[in-house]
Parts: structure tokens; sequence; C-alpha cells
């Protein structure tokens, strides 16, 4: 058998070849396309298997661009940058900064990437990178939610409605903080068990949601308290009459929907920044109205409680 003729690995390609090959290998989407015309030049097998086009698929990084990037801003501003570049004179590197796009695949569907780049005047080329970030955005937002949402309601939690409150006192423009809580929730709970009590607390949930607008920020505050923060134009009177907005709605939803018994609530509010010009100050006034309106149901102790 014949001795195998062993080649030094330097050896065995020129240096644009192993540039390719490098890059071939490369985890990463790449291309590249010439500075001189825009003419796509080199597409790697994770370009291809990310996006499914070759480099033979756009005349030009001009096509590619008008094709693939689904934002239409973000596709003009590259296309006025694009036209600074090619066919310019260009003398030194210029960095493309990182930046988050929407892609559409040759099937139609449609990615997140991360995308980079590098301008190469002695080189005549245009070097960009893209990485697949779908996956990790969407693991992103989903522990965001976690970290804000009620996993029962759906509504915010405590720690993202302070942090509404926290940002609406800095912005200065008038909003009421609406505390609320079911009435004779625990002898609900200990009557017909916890099932039935997140039963109830998912029924005031939707009810809550239809009462109030979009710009209003629900969540559950904990246990069977819920707090509203209500956006200007806000007042007394406002206030009062989301509160009674709620209690129809209360008594409107469906029987299928409607807990077996009927529900009432106590309710007590704080408006900004007549009431206190922070957040501990408004919970304070809020919370002490609700349990003044707990207490007495039929003759209410403060103009800040619903009867």
């Amino acid at each position: 058998m014949a001795a195998l003729k062993v080649v030094p690995i330097g050896l065995k390609t020129g240096i644009e070849d192993r540039m390719k090959l490098a890059l071939r290998a490369m985890p990463a989407a790449v291309a590249w396309n010439r500075l001189d015309d825009g003419r796509i030049e080199f597409t790697n097998d994770k370009y291809a298997e990310l996006f499914g086009y070759s480099a033979d698929d756009f005349a030009n990084v001009f096509e590619l661009v008008k094709a693939v990037f689904v934002n239409k801003a973000q596709a003009d501003h590259a296309l006025e940058t694009l036209h600074g570049l090619i066919g310019k004179t260009v003398l030194d590197n210029v960095l493309v900064p990182n930046e988050e796009l929407l892609m559409k695949r040759k099937d139609g569907s449609v990615v997140l990437v991360s995308f980079s780049g590098i301008v190469l005047p002695q080189a005549n080329m245009v070097l960009v990178m893209f990485v697949d970030i779908t996956a990790s955005k969407e693991r992103e937002e989903l522990l965001h939610r976690l970290a804000s949402e009620d996993p029962l309601t759906g509504l915010a939690n405590r720690r993202a409605f302070d942090d509404v409150v926290t940002r609406s006192i800095v912005q200065r423009s008038p909003f009421g903080v609406l505390l609320l809580d079911i009435d004779k929730f625990k002898q609900l709970n200990d009557a017909h068990g916890h099932s039935a009590g997140d039963e109830l607390l998912i029924h005031f949930a939707r009810a809550l949601k239809t009462s109030f607008r979009a710009s209003d920020t629900i969540a559950r505050w904990g246990g069977d308290e819920f707090a509203v923060l209500v956006s200007s134009p806000v007042s007394n009177e406002k206030m009062a009459e989301a509160v009674e907005r709620l209690k129809s709605a209360l008594s409107d939803l469906s029987a299928e929907d409607a807990p077996a018994e009927p529900v009432s609530v106590s309710a007590g509010w704080a408006v900004f920044p007549d009431d206190g010009d922070n957040a501990a100050a408004l919970f304070r006034v809020a919370d002490a109205a609700m349990y003044a309106n707990k207490r007495s149901r039929k003759t209410p102790t403060s103009d800040r409680a619903f009867p």
C-alpha cells in the first residue's frame, strides 16, 4: 500500500479559500457583498439554513434589503446607509452597529436576528453576521412576564404595579390609586374550598378588565386585594364612577361565569398629587379609605370610600 502523502494544512488552500472554509463552519449566519457594486459574493451554510437564501438569490445587497427586511423604517435606514457606502471611496474600516432585525425567510416565515458587520475597504467587502435570537427573546419575554404577572389572574402583580406608580409620579401627571378588597372572601374559601376561591378571583379579575380603560393598570395586590392605577383625567367623582362600573360588571357577567354567591367589594382611593406626592402616602390614604368602607357599608366615613 502506497504511503499517504501528508500535506501541511496551511499549504492546502490559498488564504481566501481558507477564510471561506472558516466562515462556512461558523455557527452564525455570515455573508459578504462587494463594496464597489453591492454584489453578494458569499453566504455560508448557516446563512442558507437560517434564511433559505443563497448568494445567487439577489442581484445585489439592495435587492436583499428590500425583500427580507420586515420593518420598513429599518429597511429605509439600511438602504440609505448602503447608498452612502456602495460605489463610494471609503478609506477606513467602518463598524456596523449591532441591531435587532425582523427578517423574512425564503419560505415567508419571519425570524428575529441580531445583526452586526464591518466595512473593509481594502478587501472591497462588507462582511455581515446574523444570529438567530428568536428563542432567547421569547425566553426573555416569558421571564419578564413571570416576574411581573400574577399567574392566576393574568393581571400585573404588586411589584409591577409599584413600578407603574413610581413612573407615574416621576411624570407628574395626575392619576388615581384604587384599592379593592373582595368582601367575605375568607368565608367563601373556608366554605367551598380553594378552587372556588380561585374561580372567584378569576371572575373578579375579568370584571375589572371590563370596567377600566386600556390606559389604566390593573393588578392583583395580594390575596383577595386588587389595585388599579386610574390614568388622567381623574378626580374623586371619576374614581367613584369607576367603582360603580365595576359593581355593574360584577352583576352583569353571565350566570355561567359568575360565582355561586353574589360578589361585593370594598373600595378606597387616593388621587395624586392631592392626597400625597409619593407612593407610600397614596397607598396609606387609599388603604385607610378602603377599610373605612368595609367597616361601614351604609354610611361611608370618607368621601374616598365607596358605599
